[in-house]
């Protein structure tokens, strides 16, 4: 049986298990770090039918992928213009593209790099996704 360390406290367990003292970890994180505004935002109707109208124009692919030719399946909608950078677009389609996680992580490494890496990735995104 493989067996794995958990990175948080150092039990061993089963490689397919998840260890008892992470549902504590997001417990307290859910307490005391996360942003309530922003988890009732996402939980909202309004964000759960925008989420489905941008995931039906992509057919469920990842829009990004699908620009360079590759099909992939997409999973998570992202805002192209942050909610902090712009919050009057939270809700406008165009400011919104449908991806997979692994799209979604290169994006953010993206925006972290520069400020200017961040502008060109925006508009492109912007071309993709038809904006304004």
């Amino acid at each position: 049986m493989l067996l794995k360390i958990c990175a948080k406290c150092g039990n061993k367990l089963p490689h397919n298990e998840r260890c008892p003292c992470q549902s504590e970890r997001h417990k307290l994180y859910n307490a005391e770090r996360r942003d309530k505004e922003k988890d009732t935002f996402y939980r909202s109707r309004q964000w759960r039918a925008i989420v489905e109208q941008v995931k039906a124009r992509a057919n469920g692919l990842d829009e990004y992928k699908l620009s360079q030719g590759y099909l992939e399946k997409g999973n998570t909608v992202h805002h192209i213009y942050t909610v902090e950078e712009r919050p009057d677009l939270k809700l406008s389609v165009w400011n919104l593209i449908y991806i997979s996680t692994k799209t979604h992580n290169f994006f953010h490494s993206e925006y972290k790099r520069s400020d200017e890496s961040k502008d060109d990735l925006q508009k492109k995104l912007i071309k993709i996704t038809g904006g304004s």
